[in-house]
């Protein structure tokens, strides 16, 4: 900014935020949810969701004091979701769990980085040119004429041997 003399001025304002801290009994809604979310088959939706009822029946009983003492629990979860889920789901719901673990005061910790992650399968498109197309469909005229002869081949060899059999049954 300048000021009408033509001098440089700077103004500088703090704003302060405040992040309301999340709780246990929140952090637990947002996992059901999240799990809602993923559009996964009824039984393993159910599975996740009762483990989920599981959390919060502690939570409830006990406080976070037995929150943390089930944390068994939130760690079957997580390796369940890693074998079931994909790589991102399964990211997304341990980033929840720890959130959980850290609200409600969990002194260990029950979701482990995963060491390798699972391997995905990406499905690529190739467009061939018209010279590619046309090698292509050259080639596939080879192997379809080549499967054909074997093919040829091994039926006159089973009906001779067939007529083999016959004519050694027959003799006997």
């Amino acid at each position: 900014m300048t000021d009408p003399a033509g001098a440089f001025t700077s103004a500088t304002k703090s704003v302060v935020t405040t992040v309301p801290a999340v709780g246990a009994s929140a952090l637990l809604d947002q996992m059901s949810a999240l799990v809602s979310s993923f559009g996964l088959d009824w039984t393993t939706e159910r599975w996740l969701l009762r483990k989920i009822d599981s959390l919060r029946a502690s939570l409830a009983s006990g406080g976070n004091a037995q929150l943390c003492a089930d944390l068994k629990t939130l760690s079957h979860l997580s390796a369940f979701a890693g074998r079931v889920l994909t790589n991102d789901q399964a990211a997304a719901l341990d980033v929840l769990g720890r959130n959980l673990e850290t609200s409600a005061g969990c002194t260990g910790t029950a979701i482990q980085s995963p060491k390798v992650q699972r391997v995905t399968t990406v499905a690529t498109t190739v467009t061939l040119t018209p010279t590619q197309k046309k090698e292509a469909t050259t080639k596939d005229k080879a192997t379809t004429s080549t499967k054909t002869e074997k093919t040829e081949k091994s039926l006159k060899s089973g009906n001779d041997s067939g007529s083999h059999r016959e004519g050694r049954d027959s003799g006997n």
